[in-house]
C-alpha cells in the first residue's frame, strides 16, 4: 500500500514540477548528511510514563523543493525528502539490525536577508506529514504509522542558485506492538547539513 501511495505521490509531484517550472517557479534539489538520529517513544499508563530512546548511526537524505518567490525576501512552496535508513546503535531483533527510513512531504516558508548582491542569509520553516519505512525485522513485531513532520533551518544562498543549510528535523508517528497492542507516540529527529542548487536558473 505504501509503495502504491509513494508511486502516485511521485507521479503527482513530477506533474506539478513540469507544469510549475514552466510558469517560472524554482525547482531545487539537495543532498544532506545527518550525523546522528534519535528515535524516541513515550507511553503514559496511569501514573507511569514508559519511555524508550535509541540513537541511530549517521545517515543521508536527498530531496527536492518547488518554490515561488513572492518578494526578494519571501518564498513559499512544497517539497519532499527521503531520509535513508540507518542501523540502531543499541538494539536488534532476532539478531537483525533495526533500521528505519522516512519520507516527509511538506510545505515550506523561506525568508531571506541580503548580505551582498550575490549572498543572502535565509531561514526556513517546513511543516508536513511523514511516512515511515521500517526494516522487515521491525515490521514483524511493530506496526509503524506516520505523523506530523516539521523542520526549522538557517542557511546561505549564493547567486540564487547554490545553497547550504543546517536544520533540525523531526518526524512524529506511532509505534504499535503486534503482540499486545501497546502503542507509543514516537519521534525520529536529527540535525541535517545540506547542500543544493536551483535547477530552474
Amino acid at each position: 500500500m505504501k509503495k502504491i501511495f509513494l508511486g502516485l505521490l511521485m507521479a503527482q509531484i513530477m506533474t506539478l514540477l513540469f507544469n510549475n517550472v514552466a510558469l517560472g517557479m524554482d525547482f531545487t534539489v539537495k543532498s544532506g548528511f545527518l550525523p546522528a538520529n534519535t528515535y524516541e517513544g513515550r507511553k503514559v499508563i496511569g501514573n507511569y510514563i514508559y519511555v524508550f530512546n535509541y540513537d541511530y548511526k549517521p545517515s543521508f537524505l536527498i530531496g527536492g523543493e518547488l518554490t515561488q518567490e513572492l518578494s526578494e525576501q519571501l518564498a513559499l512552496g512544497m517539497g519532499a525528502d527521503y531520509w535513508f535508513s540507518s542501523n540502531s546503535k543499541k538494539i536488534s531483533i532476532n539478531n537483525n539490525d533495526v533500521r528505519i527510513g522516512t519520507l516527509p512531504v511538506y510545505g515550506v516558508v523561506r525568508y531571506a536577508i541580503p548580505i551582498t548582491d550575490e549572498v543572502k542569509y535565509f531561514g526556513s520553516l517546513k511543516i508536513g506529514y511523514s511516512l515511515f519505512f521500517p526494516c522487515d525485522s521491525l515490521k514483524e513485531v511493530f506496526d509503524i504509522q506516520g505523523g506530523v513532520f516539521y523542520s526549522v533551518g538557517i542557511g546561505l544562498l549564493y547567486q540564487k542558485k547554490f545553497f547550504t543549510e543546517i536544520a533540525y528535523l523531526a518526524s512524529k508517528g506511532q509505534l504499535i506492538s503486534k503482540i499486545n497492542g501497546l502503542s507509543f507516540n514516537t519521534e525520529l529527529s536529527g540535525i541535517s547539513l545540506s547542500i543544493g542548487m536551483n535547477l530552474s536558473l
